[in-house]
């Protein structure tokens, strides 16, 4: 996993990456291991995060 965050970190050099998915239910457990130059949080709805964002692109474009 680690791997992933120190290509993240050449690429786009973030200042915070927030992570959702079913590794931010368990975030308390994982995160201590998760290391970036950047803050690593989880995304405020947990699991919950890529779908709520999948609902809300597709109302913006429906509304276009």
């Amino acid at each position: 996993m680690n791997e992933f965050f120190v290509e993240i970190d050449k690429l786009f050099t973030p200042d915070l990456i927030i992570i959702g998915g079913g590794i931010s239910r368990k975030f308390d457990k994982f995160g201590k291991h998760l290391k970036s130059g950047a803050q690593i949080v989880p995304a405020k709805f947990l699991n919950d995060a890529g779908i709520i964002g999948a609902a809300l692109q597709a109302r913006h474009a429906r509304s276009e």
